[in-house]
């Protein structure tokens, strides 16, 4: 094998934890979304979710915690909390101290319940 390079990504700068444009570490650029805007009307929003998704969502509004929520549906802990935080971004929810992100999003499903009676 060449110097500099490693065997899994093929660069040093790879390995080392840049992406291949060396601008974000890898990791980074993996779990930072794509930046949008952040909008109170969520009900249309609340469709794109995946069935298992809609499961977490509405058990988020019945006010379980991510334990609760892997116990009732047989997931892990970890699972339970990668599903919210792909709802939060789904929903388009920012990750900040002046939004209560679970509250916003029973609120999306609350709303997306009472559209579809």
């Amino acid at each position: 094998m060449a110097p500099g390079r490693s065997r899994r990504h093929g660069s040093r700068r790879h390995a080392q934890g840049t992406s291949a444009s060396g601008h974000l570490p890898v990791r980074e650029a993996r779990r930072t979304p794509v930046p949008t805007r952040h909008r109170p009307d969520l009900d249309n929003d609340v469709n794109r979710l995946t069935d298992r998704e809609n499961q977490v969502l509405s058990l988020l509004a019945q006010g379980l915690a991510n334990r609760a929520i892997a116990d009732r549906l047989g997931m892990t802990e970890r699972t339970a909390e990668t599903h919210v935080s792909r709802i939060f971004w789904k929903l388009d929810l920012p990750d900040d101290s002046t939004v209560h992100r679970r509250v916003h999003a029973a609120l999306a499903h609350e709303r997306a319940l009472v559209r579809e009676d």
